[in-house]
């Protein structure tokens, strides 16, 4: 009898009762945009009790933080930071996950040694008042250089007309340059914006979590399973392509070389905003946006 309990016993440890502790209790539905947000969390596709909805542009990410259906929502840190100092959204800000993925970019036999060389030149953005666009003006205007900015509504529209040679600089990210290297076999000058901003971080795509939403600890055990992702993510970029590149269409569109070339170039890392809300408000200091108060950084 005392060799049969002590079996049962160890089938129990073995086991673990029939799950693991970063085991989900209950279903986390999340939304997320498609580009290196989506990169962030593809290892997560499929895992059971996480649903991921993957989106085209802000719309649907807008709707999501007005709402309460999705217990995360990964989107623009502006985008919900202005719904939530203007009381439209409720949703609190967790973490920031993509930084500094805003580049001006040029073909190779274009002069571009840096923001000077734009003087009295034109440039092709895209989201007119969005972040891209306060990005690119800030930095023009902090290096005193006059240039004219023309307008897509999106950064796929932009492409067209750089490949075609109307436009000889474009506002671009990743891993949209990384397919214009990669696929079309263009020979590109690439300026990181990140450097004008000297120690304050651009800061864009954030993890937002309903504080509604009853369950809260496998939220929370969900955003650690993003931080050890994009870990993995980071550490071999090839290996982590490799593992997602057949988890959704949208990776295997874009192939495993230009997810393995864009992950190291689109400044990809999981920062805790609460333990660095200073830096958040540098941020938002510098796109001139109201701060929010504390409540809205998830303990």
């Amino acid at each position: 009898m005392k060799k049969v309990f002590l079996l049962f016993t160890m089938v129990l440890l073995l086991f673990g009762f029939g799950c693991t502790k970063d085991e989900l209790n209950s279903e986390v539905k999340m939304i997320v945009p498609n580009g290196t947000p989506f990169i962030c969390v593809g290892g997560l596709v499929g895992e059971k009790n996480v649903t991921i909805e993957n989106v085209d542009g802000p719309t649907g990410l807008r709707a999501a933080l007005l709402g309460n259906t999705y217990d995360i929502v990964i989107a623009p840190l502006n985008l919900g930071t202005q719904l939530y100092t203007k009381g439209n959204s409720t949703y609190v800000l967790d973490s920031v996950i993509a930084f500094g993925n805003t580049y001006i970019v040029s073909k190779s036999d274009v002069e571009f040694n840096s923001l000077k060389d734009l003087e009295g030149k034109t440039i092709l953005a895209y989201s007119q008042g969005g972040v891209p666009d306060i990005l690119l003006q800030y930095a023009l205007k902090k290096e005193e250089v006059s240039a004219t900015i023309e307008y897509q509504p999106s950064l796929a529209e932009v492409v067209p007309f750089f490949k075609n040679g109307n436009y000889d600089y474009i506002l671009a990210a990743e891993p949209v340059i990384s397919t214009l290297q990669l696929k079309q076999q263009l020979s590109i000058h690439i300026f990181d914006l990140q450097t004008v901003f000297e120690d304050t971080e651009i800061m864009q795509a954030a993890i937002f979590v309903n504080p509604n939403a009853k369950n809260q600890e496998d939220i929370t055990k969900v955003i650690e399973k993003i931080a050890t992702n994009m870990e993995e993510m980071n550490q071999n970029p090839s290996s982590y392509s490799d593992a997602i590149l057949n988890k959704d269409t949208y990776f295997s569109d874009l192939g495993k070389d230009i997810l393995t070339e864009s992950i190291p170039r689109s400044n990809l890392k999981f920062m805790k905003a609460k333990d660095h809300q200073q830096k958040v408000e540098e941020y938002l200091t510098v796109l001139q946006y109201e701060l929010p108060n504390n409540e809205f950084y998830r303990q």
